[in-house]
């Protein structure tokens, strides 16, 4: 396997690290201080992980036309402006739920199933937007190594995407008592201005969506 294939894939995994929502979730379940953190994380993760790595081999298999085509639908101004109001709806919205709902937390609900699903409503809100992920299949197809290198380059490349919410977790098992305090108090601040953990969420979603369209309006 060439040395500067493997830079080229792991530069791009760099870039496509950073998920605001998987992080802030991430953030949200370790301030819980819940036993069972560890198997809804490990869940939503392995979850986001595989729909990422099945997406990648349908790409390796010839597949990627449909993906382009899809992206290239997203890009277009009035789809663009329809997520762009639609991600301020989810926004505005979020401040307007009822404390009581918490549909999407798995820890009061009891149910390891919404961790899933969650992991999967994180995966459809991202990957349409993943540009470094479509990239590095296009590099890796474009090497035309072995079918076992290229699924161990693509296994590599969506261990790094999960691998911030990974640290997250470490260094938060780690932190202080006043650090873990602080981060109690925030998340208790927000849950005051958003209600709910669905309208964390909502939130979350919301943002994301502007983020991602405002270029192409």
């Amino acid at each position: 396997m060439q040395m500067e294939l493997l830079l080229i894939v792991g530069g791009l995994a760099l870039l496509d690290m950073i998920s605001p929502v998987a992080l802030g979730v991430t953030f949200y379940w370790i301030t819980e201080k819940r036993s069972d953190v560890v198997k809804k994380l490990f869940i939503y993760l392995a979850t986001i992980a595989v729909l990422y790595f099945s997406l990648g081999l349908l790409l390796l298999l010839g597949l990627d036309f449909l993906l382009d085509k899809v992206v290239e639908l997203l890009q277009t101004k009035g789809i663009s402006w329809f997520l762009f109001l639609f991600g301020v709806t989810l926004f505005v919205i979020s401040f307007y739920v009822p404390k009581k709902i918490s549909t999407l937390d798995p820890s009061k609900r009891g149910r390891r199933n919404h961790a899933m699903l969650l992991g999967i409503f994180t995966f459809l809100l991202e990957a349409g937007t993943a540009l470094p992920y479509i990239a590095a299949t296009g590099v890796i197809a474009a090497a035309d190594g072995t079918w076992g290198q290229n699924l161990a380059l693509l296994g590599g490349y969506n261990l790094l995407m999960i691998l911030p919410c990974v640290m997250l977790y470490i260094l938060f098992h780690f932190a202080g008592g006043s650090v873990k305090e602080k981060a109690g108090t925030l998340v208790q601040k927000l849950e005051q201005s958003t209600g709910s953990t669905l309208s964390w969420i909502l939130c979350l979603a919301g943002l994301v969506l502007v983020y991602y369209t405002v270029d192409y309006l």
